[in-house]
């Protein structure tokens, strides 16, 4: 299909055309318990269009070893995350490996996604199994990180249980 745009205003052309060419495909990656290794994840970011072959490339990691107890904690102790929430534009697209590394928590996620939404940020998470448009319908994807967090946190009981 080609497409055509008829401007008589040939400066609003540039300043669409400059806009453009900023538009950016980000990715983060959330290194910690039950959550896939930087490696699995840095693999899908590439696959969907991350450019992960520069050290100093646009993906941001945060590695954490416990999440911080408290409703707003992810807020304060991903630092990685933070940033690119800084680097992001309205139009942007973001690459997330899986749900669980969308934040510590159910809650935690929800913020960041509603903070993407508010930016006018896309989510996508796992090989397009999730899409998320700004101030699209997240519900489900939630639900996913709160089943993994609760089997991530009764595997660890087990394991204390046992020992």
């Amino acid at each position: 299909h080609l497409s055509m745009c008829i401007c008589t205003n040939r400066s609003s052309v540039n300043r669409q055309m400059k806009r453009y060419e900023k538009l950016q495909t980000w990715g983060y990656m959330l290194e910690g318990p039950g959550r896939p290794t930087l490696a699995a994840q840095r693999k899908v970011l590439h696959v969907l269009g991350v450019n992960t072959a520069d050290a100093y490339g646009p993906y941001w990691v945060d590695v954490i070893t416990r999440g911080q107890p408290g409703r707003r904690a992810g807020q304060f102790q991903l630092a990685g995350r933070n940033d690119l929430l800084k680097a992001v534009q309205n139009g942007d697209k973001l690459v997330v490996a899986a749900p669980y590394c969308l934040g510590i928590s159910q809650a935690d996620a929800a913020w960041f996604i509603g903070s993407l939404a508010a930016l006018g940020v896309s989510l996508i998470v796992s090989n397009d199994a999730w899409c998320v448009p700004p101030g699209g319908d997240a519900k489900l994807l939630l639900e996913e990180v709160g089943r993994r967090r609760n089997t991530v946190a009764v595997a660890s009981y087990r394991k204390r249980k046992s020992n």
